[in-house]
């Protein structure tokens, strides 16, 4: 009977193992299969697979992994596709093999395009906010520069460049509102994509404003470049003189008579320093036709007074300050500046001056003093794009 028990034992268990296999206890039941999604030929991340077995996202190469019974390969079964950026409007009917592609070209709605568009111009929004942070800080820094200058030098006409930056900082912040609100809008129109709600007329009116804030941005970006390059260069560069007035003007004139040879050749010696500032700063012949020479004169006078019979023939002419006596040195130092600024525009006659002439009189002086030292004419000249002069924060903040 020992001898019977082994080979029996041996048979049943051979037979129960037969038995699980025919049985599929212990058999692998699935198998796993690749399916990888194209739209448009292109893999696609967060695309839902469905089908009968398996429901999945594709990764970003547009694979999805998932496990079918070996029953199910090759045969015919449905697969859906969904995704939360855009639309698929068809249900795939497709064999089953242990690797898939499936090509949704044609397929998709439009709002895969809309989705990335609109994304990719959404990012641009935080490049325009990053410029725009480096402009202001640029035109505080220049805000700062100009101030620190006039303290020195309080009659110069640098002092016209604060109102150019002022317009630069409007335009900003008009700018930096704009870019915040569009921002949203593109947010918005990003979240209701899914909804299928967004229409292509949507789509067109948020591209149009990504364009024109494009535009703009480009346009604020070249004058602060201009506004930058401009009043450094004037800071650095820009030609001022001081003129002793007893050099061109006897006592009680005001009008430059036959001039010497020597105060010819002062005057265009001042004349070479302008242009040899525009020819350095501003090298295109063609866009000097554009340029805005700021030129600002301002005369003073000792302490000692106008007398009646001066005062008299200065009245009847062309003062600001006319109708006030005082010393009469008012009126006499800014006729003295208006001379000096006609010889300028008369002698220049290839640019365009923008002319300021200022009487100061006797206010450096003490009354009555006699000091040739305080009779002078202090003569500043400012050139920049006559672009800086416009304020265009109505027009960007459309």
């Amino acid at each position: 009977m020992k001898n019977l028990f082994f080979p029996i034992f041996l048979a049943l268990t051979f037979f129960a193992l037969g038995s699980c296999q025919f049985l599929g206890i212990g058999k692998s039941k699935t198998k796993p299969v690749d399916v990888t999604v194209l739209v448009n030929n292109k893999p696609t991340a967060g695309i839902e697979v469905k089908t009968p077995y398996f429901i999945e996202r594709t990764d970003d190469n547009g694979l999805v992994q998932g496990q079918v019974k070996k029953s199910a390969l090759n045969k015919n079964t449905t697969v859906s596709l969904k995704s939360k950026s855009f639309q698929i409007d068809t249900v795939f009917s497709i064999q089953i093999s242990t690797s898939n592609t499936l090509n949704v070209r044609g397929k998709t709605s439009p709002l895969l395009a809309y989705d990335s568009t609109l994304r990719g111009n959404k990012d641009d929004f935080g490049y325009f906010k990053a410029q725009l942070e480096t402009a202001d800080a640029a035109l505080k820094k220049l805000q700062t520069e100009v101030n620190e200058y006039l303290k020195k030098n309080p009659e110069s006409v640098m002092k016209d460049f604060l109102p150019l930056i002022e317009n630069r900082t409007q335009e900003l912040k008009v700018l930096q509102q704009t870019v915040e609100n569009i921002n949203k809008k593109y947010e918005a129109a990003i979240k209701e994509l899914p909804s299928g709600k967004f229409s292509d007329a949507n789509f067109k009116e948020l591209v149009g404003i990504y364009d024109r804030t494009k535009t703009n941005m480009d346009n604020f970006n070249t004058l602060v470049e201009q506004q930058v390059a401009s009043t450094e260069a004037n800071l650095r560069d820009g030609p001022e003189v001081v003129y002793p007035t007893d050099f061109f003007f006897k006592k009680g004139e005001y009008e430059l008579s036959q001039l010497a040879e020597e105060q010819t050749s002062s005057l265009k010696l001042f004349r070479t320093k302008i242009a040899t500032f525009i020819m350095k700063n501003h090298p295109d012949e063609k866009r000097r036709k554009d340029l805005v020479i700021k030129l600002r004169v301002t005369g003073y006078t000792d302490g000692t007074s106008v007398g009646d019979k001066l005062w008299e023939a200065i009245k009847k002419a062309n003062c600001s300050s006319s109708e006030q006596r005082g010393d009469g040195n008012n009126c006499l130092s800014e006729l003295r500046a208006k001379s000096l600024a006609k010889f300028f525009e008369n002698d220049y006659k290839t640019l365009r001056f923008d002319i300021e002439a200022v009487g100061k009189g006797s206010i450096l002086a003490q009354s009555g003093e006699d000091n040739y030292k305080l009779r002078k004419c202090v003569v500043s000249v400012a050139i920049y794009e006559s672009a800086l002069n416009a304020n265009n924060s109505d027009k960007f903040g459309k």
